[in-house]
């Protein structure tokens, strides 16, 4: 069954199904759940006031999804792992755009340059997830799924939570 999940791009439901007995269907649930809640939270975050520091919102954001998300080992039940997919959904959906956006702030000269980076990072990022996730299930890694994840959440939290170096415009000299 996970073999299946595995061969469709879907790790997070085959993540799923091995902790809980599920037909593939079933399965599946999970990562829509997450993918329709990451749509609700892009359009909330969309709504957050430009005032409000992105870097220490982003790290907020990371430090609480990589809790939802590593609490997936701790589910009791699958009612519980629904849930938290599509909280864990929920919350991660800021941090992407919030990311691109303190990038983008950070060098303002060299915009379109660094928002192209980031965006490739995180293109990339996106392609090797489900191979990373498969190899774990494959090695009968499967409870080291969701905190490995999670940290690696956390980690970016705390990298965009240091302040980032910025040049002076007149000596181009780090601050």
């Amino acid at each position: 069954m996970t073999d299946r999940l595995r061969s469709r791009g879907l790790p997070a439901a085959a993540a799923f199904a091995s902790l809980f007995v599920f037909a593939v269907s079933s399965a599946i649930l999970p990562a829509t759940l997450m993918r329709a809640a990451m749509f609700a939270g892009r359009l909330l975050c969309a709504a957050l006031p430009e005032r409000l520091p992105t870097g220490p919102v982003t790290a907020v954001l990371c430090a609480v999804s990589a809790s939802a998300l590593a609490s997936q080992s701790l589910a009791d039940g699958w009612v519980a792992s629904f849930v938290l997919f599509g909280v864990t959904g929920f919350l991660l959906s800021g941090i992407w755009p919030l990311i691109v956006s303190l990038a983008v702030a950070s060098h303002p000269q060299r915009s379109g340059s660094v928002a192209g980076a980031v965006i490739a990072a995180g293109s990339l990022g996106v392609a090797a997830a489900p191979v990373a996730v498969s190899g774990l299930l494959e090695a009968r890694l499967d409870p080291l799924v969701f905190p490995l994840l999670a940290a690696l959440i956390a980690l970016a939290g705390g990298a965009v939570a240091r302040p980032c170096p910025t040049r002076s415009p007149s000596t181009g000299d780090s601050l």
